[in-house]
């Protein structure tokens, strides 16, 4: 109930982004932006599904020619909705669905500033993290983050 209009950053988006920017040889790419949780779903109780309108993200690309220079030269950038970069995550439009896994996250922790709450997931490289605007919100999502990660921990009953 406290998501729904709050900033959101994928960690499987800022994973695949960043393995992207790794391959490009003649292109480059950028975003800014966030985007915003339009809702969150529960289908088991220890998985949550984040509903977010990407809509916000401006995701930039330029490409090297070559013409009359040896250097060559980056064409100026231009804008892409994020859903053409990344379409195996996306519901429909610009609403993307990103699934977590309690059993598989190993840490949450707030940012320095406190206003921000980071998920660590296990085999995805980047964490994800929901921008709450405010420390007291955060202190709280954290806390029944934190709930939810430890409950379901397969190992926690037997230490491994």
């Amino acid at each position: 109930m406290t998501l729904p209009q709050n900033g959101y950053q994928s960690g499987t988006f800022m994973a695949s982004f960043e393995e992207l920017k790794g391959r490009l040889v003649f292109s480059r790419i950028k975003f800014s932006g966030a985007a915003r949780v339009v809702d969150v779903r529960s289908p088991d109780l220890c998985v949550t599904e984040i509903l977010h309108d990407t809509s916000s993200i401006d995701l930039q690309s330029s490409e090297r020619v070559y013409d009359t220079s040896e250097q060559g030269r980056w064409l100026p950038w231009k804008s892409s909705p994020a859903h053409q970069y990344y379409p195996q995550n996306f519901v429909n439009g610009t609403t993307a669905k990103d699934t977590i896994s309690w059993s598989d996250v190993t840490q949450v922790k707030a940012t320095s500033s406190g206003a921000t709450v980071l998920i660590h997931q296990r085999g995805v490289d980047s964490a994800s993290s929901v921008d709450l605007g405010a420390t007291d919100l955060a202190a709280r999502v954290l806390y029944a983050m934190e709930f939810l990660r430890m409950n379901c921990d397969k190992a926690a009953g037997t230490g491994f």
